[in-house]
């Protein structure tokens, strides 16, 4: 290298700092890969997540914070506190140019189980009603009638719930998610994390004074969750459907047998919430899991009549699998041991987040205590 080529000493000192840090900062990608082929190589096929579902969360993941972070950049942009630097009230206020998703992404800040939880599941329920429709399950459009019921409440709730159903994807396959669909802890959460990130943004990009940064992010972050407390989402409809239904004595075994034939996955699911008096949530999570006794032990704490119940396990079990496994089998032959009582007292403990933790985090090291 000639000497004209050579960089000089403060640029050769960053690069062989960046040389000597590389294998600190390669540890956790390599634990990453590794837990990754270990999982793929050793796991259970049924917590294995397709390319498609692999695609739709990543797509629902960016969904969330575009919209969270063009709510708090929306705020930003009219700051007066930043007048002097043009440059970055520009970039606050330009469009479909992110700034929070490529930090967020690297940083691994959004590696919490409580959103992915979310996320997945919103998936699930978007990929068994996929499945639903294509399956023939002998009846169609029973949502309908709801619409035109006598009871204006229902056909009020009925409606919303079709047009809460014609909003679930973006009409080319992707299910589609939005922050008041998320709880209120977790929201609070993705806030301050794409805050953070615009916050890391302005300081060293445009080396804004942090402090006077600090008081525009967090008055325009508090400014969103008052506004989001002002404008709390009521009940969804699904579930407002079902407690009128059940107030009136019409939540049979017969609708919710119907509702699942019309493929009408959350309406299904707030109805076995209620008549298994849980919340919407554990009846989603039960009701889409892979292993089908987990809908069974559902559909039990619903009390519904074994035959009824024999033809719902049948039906979810094929959308959820794609066909008639073992599980779903000897569910169907398990049912009648079991009394609505039980079932209802056996959720209620798998409810107990530490519990339900704990149990997960033996049986999944049970293999190697050899039990």
């Amino acid at each position: 290298m000639s000497e004209e080529a050579r960089p000089g000493p403060e640029i050769a000192g960053e690069g062989a700092s960046a040389l000597l840090t590389a294998v600190s900062r390669s540890a956790q990608v390599e634990r990453d890969r590794v837990s990754a082929a270990t999982r793929d190589l050793f796991g259970s096929p049924a917590t294995r997540l397709s390319d498609l579902q692999l695609g739709h969360i990543r797509a629902m993941f960016r969904q969330l914070i575009n919209e969270v972070e063009d709510d708090i950049r929306s705020r930003l942009s009219g700051a007066a506190s930043f007048p002097e630097n043009s440059a970055f009230q520009a970039s606050v206020s330009a469009e479909h140019v992110p700034i929070a998703i490529p930090l967020l992404e690297r940083s691994g800040l959004l590696k919490y189980a409580a959103l992915v939880s979310v996320v997945l599941r919103r998936s699930d329920i978007y990929r068994v009603g996929q499945a639903l429709k294509q399956m023939e399950t002998g009846h169609q459009d029973g949502n309908v009638s709801l619409l035109d019921d006598p009871d204006e409440r229902i056909s009020a709730a009925a409606m919303a719930q079709l047009i809460a159903e014609s909003r679930s994807d973006d009409g080319l396959g992707m299910p589609v998610i939005s922050v008041a669909d998320i709880p209120d802890g977790i929201r609070n959460r993705l806030y301050w994390h794409v805050a953070a990130a615009l916050r890391e943004y302005g300081v060293r990009t445009h080396k804004i004074d942090p402090f006077r940064l600090d008081e525009e992010i967090v008055r325009a972050v508090s400014s969103a969750k008052r506004d989001h407390d002002r404008h709390a989402a009521p009940l969804s409809p699904a579930v407002r459907i079902a407690d009128l239904l059940q107030d009136a004595n019409r939540l049979t075994d017969e609708m919710i047998a119907d509702t699942l034939s019309d493929a009408n996955t959350m309406l299904y699911c707030a109805m076995l919430a209620k008549r298994a008096d849980t919340d919407i949530d554990t009846s989603m999570t039960l009701a889409v899991a892979a292993d089908a006794r987990c809908h069974a032990l559902l559909v039990a704490a619903a009390d519904i009549e074994k035959a009824t119940a024999a033809r719902l396990i049948l039906i979810m079990g094929e959308a959820v699998a794609g066909k008639d496994d073992d599980l779903v089998l000897a569910s169907v032959a398990a049912y009648e041991k079991l009394d609505p009582v039980t079932a209802r007292r056996a959720i209620g403990h798998w409810k107990l987040d530490d519990y339900r933790d704990a149990l997960a985090d033996l049986a999944a090291s049970s293999n190697g205590l050899g039990l």
